[in-house]
Parts: C-alpha cells; structure tokens; sequence
C-alpha cells in the first residue's frame, strides 16, 4: 500500500513538471501584456514616429499587406518585415494587437531557456531561474512590444542551439534540418549572424564529438540553412539587379555609424575608425547601462510602474557567464554557448553598442546563469573555496561593470518623462525627478514652473 502511495506521488511530481513550460510562458507572457496595456494607458507605444526604423519596417510590412514591394533603398531585414506582414494579416492591423501577437510569439523565449537548461543537464530549480531571470529583464520585455527585430532574433537564436543539442543529442534527421532552418533565419534577420551561426562546425575537430554527428545529415542541415539564402538573393538580384541578401546594407550600415571615414573613400579611413571604435563599444556591451536608441528603457520605466519590478541588470549576466568559465570541465555545453555570445559580439562591436543590439545573446547568457548558479550551490558544502571564489568575481564584475543610469541619461529623455509625469498629475513622481536634476538649467527651471503652475491649478476649486 505505502508502495502505491510513493509511485502516485512521484508519477505526480512528473506531472506537475510537464506544466512548468506553460506556466514560465503565461507568466511572461501576463507581465508583457501587463506592460503593453499600462503604456497604452499612458499613450506610449502607440504609432512610431516617422523617420524611426520601427516605423519604416512597419509601413514596409503594410505596403506588403497591399501587395507593393519594398524598394532598392530598404535597408532592413525582409524576413522580420514578412513576420510584421503576418501580423498585420492575423490581427487585421490593430497595432495593440500586433504587438501582443508579437510578445506572445516571443514569449517563447523563456519556455526554451528551461528547455535547452534541462538538455544540458541544469537540475530543474535552476532551469527554472534561468527563464524568470529572462522574464525579470526589462529591455527585453520591452522590446518584444515594439516593432524591431531583435526579440524574435532572440528567439530564433535560442532555437538554432536547441536544435543543434537535440540534433547533436538524439541524432535524428528533423532535428539537423530545424537547426538549419533557424540558422537561415538568423542570417536573414540580421547578416552579422553569418559567423555566429557557423561557429558550432568547429567542434568537429573535437574527435569525441565528431564521431557522435552524423555527417549526412549535418549535410543536409547546412543545406536546408543556404536554400533561403539563396532564394533571397537570386530575388534581389532579378527584382533590383543585386545579388545580396539585403541590395547595399553594408554600405549603409557603415556610412551610418562612420560616415566620416566613409565619405572619405578610403578603406583605410574606414578600417581605422572602426578599430578605434571597439574599446568603446566593448565597454558599452558589458555596462549595465542600457545605451537606447529611440526606444529608452528609462524613460518608460519612469512612466510604466510594472516596469520598475523588472529588476534584472544586463551586467549580471556578463558576471554570471565569465564566471561559469570555471565549470567548463563538469559541463561541455557552457562552451558552445559562451563561444556563441562571444562570436556574436565580436561581431557587433564595430558599430554604437545600443541596448537592443545585445538582446539576442540575453537567452544564452541566461542559460550561462543558471549553470553558475547551480555549480556555486552544489560546490557550496565541499568546496565552500570555489563557491566563495566564484561569488568573489560575479561581484567585482558587477560593481566593474555598474553604471548608474542617472549619471548617462541625456537631459531631454529625463525632461520627456517629466513632462508626461505632469500631465498626468502625478505631481510627488515629478518633483523627485526634477530635484536630482541641475536647477541651473533653463529647461528645468522651465519644467519646474509648468510643474508649480500644473499644480496649482489642479488644487484650486
């Protein structure tokens, strides 16, 4: 009797766990709908502005909509455009619902942070940290709202590696075939992942491993991975006369982040530039800081309340991630992933390090998280040396790496959110972040006067 007991309870222990995926993707997607609806309620993330990428992709994705073609000078990425597309199609073009069919797309991404932790041997409660400290990192909920590309890169990207596990795990066919239809949607979402993608091939000189790939099928995997790249380019080619993936983005991309160099004409000028660049944009990757690029963290958190409990730091997961380096012995997988977020910076680094442009790599650095936080935990008894070691570093990487916010914030984007503040008579709110500002300055002597007027004239009869 006591035996049939045991085996009811753990039969429905299993159970339990099998709702995990679905409680980890309700629970991010409630906190991004939460966001989504708060904003509206203060007029944020309405319509994008004109001259803002946002609004380009999504009056490309429209124009699709009524069958005309992006021109030769669309610089953006046509598979996150066909994506909008879709949106538009299903929601009939209510952009609060395009958004939170975006978000519940991207909602995903902390379902397969647990998923891929638990493949690479993370014990469950860690797995489990892994996606809430995914869904507890504010940018990245943010900008699964808005109409940029980087969140469902996160996703294809975390995808692309649980594929490759599973392929390199099990061995069967559908698996290689999926993991290089997500490295094609890597690329097609953004070209920088040409070499991210490829970077797995290099455990092939590793002779344990290449003895457990099955080449065929790796060979038809990297296959299935260039037929859309192809496609894609031999379209340009006949519609705008370019075989490239996107017709003249290189150029653009280059003339916009070192226009100087660039109009030069010379390649050196060019070269030159953007090495002087990669200190900066280097340190701008590991800051906490999130650099924005119309699209400000900040400001929103000072109008958006649920924002404000999306603690989570970006910095933290650097820490987390050089420190799981130490446990690289116990657990083969930390390799690839860590190789991974490096080769994707490295690739980056070239350009102004905004915020979103580190939001791919965020699911990867979380997965790095918990398997640190696992091994500190489990060498916490017998090696207490390690695990104090460890924390050691996590904290002198974080306080390294720190930056407050209010120290880099550009004026205006404070006073933006001021002027809101005000309007919306959420007077108090509005004078604390008035008086952290230089009262010297005109336009916060201005601003203070609207506020005093906005008050007064709230409290007369």
């Amino acid at each position: 009797m006591s035996f049939i007991k045991g085996a009811n309870i753990k039969e429905f222990s299993k159970q339990k766990y099998k709702f995990f995926p679905l409680i980890i993707y309700i629970l991010c997607l409630g906190i991004s709908t939460g966001i989504l609806f708060e904003a509206r309620k203060h007029g944020l993330l309405g319509i994008p502005l004109e001259g803002m990428d946002q609004r380009s992709m999504l009056d490309a994705a429209v124009n699709l909509y009524y069958g005309r073609l992006p021109s030769v000078y669309y610089y953006y990425s046509y598979v996150y455009t066909v994506f909008l597309y879709f949106s538009i199609l299903i929601t009939g073009g209510d952009l609060v619902l395009t958004r939170l069919f975006q978000t519940a797309v991207c909602s995903l991404i902390p379902v397969f942070i647990y998923s891929i932790s638990l493949k690479i041997n993370v014990k469950r409660v860690y797995a489990l940290l892994s996606a809430f400290l995914y869904c507890l990192y504010a940018p990245a909920i943010l900008i699964s709202l808005s109409f940029l590309r980087a969140a469902p890169l996160a996703l294809c990207f975390i995808c692309f590696l649980f594929f490759i596990i599973n392929a390199y795990q099990s061995k069967k066919l559908l698996h290689y075939l999926l993991s290089g239809a997500f490295a094609s949607l890597c690329i097609l979402g953004r070209e920088n992942f040409i070499p991210v993608v490829a970077l797995p091939l290099i455990f092939l000189f590793c002779k344990e491993i290449r003895s457990s790939i099955k080449i065929k099928y790796l060979t038809y995997g990297v296959i299935t991975a260039f037929i859309p790249l192809i496609l894609i380019s031999l379209f340009n080619y006949i519609i705008y006369d370019c075989f490239a993936l996107i017709p003249g983005h290189i150029s653009n991309i280059i003339s916009a982040y070192h226009g100087k160099a660039f109009s030069s004409g010379k390649s050196i000028n060019i070269i030159f530039s953007i090495l002087n660049n990669i200190p900066l944009q280097l340190s701008n990757f590991i800051s906490s800081y999130e650099i924005p690029n119309s699209l400000s963290v900040y400001a929103h958190k000072d109008i958006i309340y649920l924002l404000k409990y999306l603690f989570v730091p970006f910095n933290i997961f650097i820490a987390f991630a050089a420190v799981s380096l130490f446990y690289v012995k116990y657990n083969k997988y930390i390799l690839l992933f860590f190789l991974s977020c490096l080769c994707y910076t490295a690739t980056m680094i070239f350009f102004d390090m905004f915020y979103r442009f580190r939001i791919p790599v965020v699911p990867l650095l979380c997965v790095l998280s918990g398997i640190t936080l696992q091994y500190i935990a489990g060498f916490w008894k017998n090696r207490k040396m390690v695990s104090l070691t460890s924390i050691l570093v996590i904290v002198l990487i974080f306080r390294f790496t720190y930056v407050s916010p209010g120290k880099l914030r550009p004026k205006g984007e404070k006073l933006a959110a001021i002027k809101l503040l005000i309007n919306e008579r959420r007077f108090k709110e509005a004078e604390q972040r008035l008086s952290r500002m230089d009262l010297e300055s005109n336009k916060v002597k201005i601003t203070w006067k609207k506020l005093i007027l906005a008050k007064k004239k709230y409290q007369s009869p």
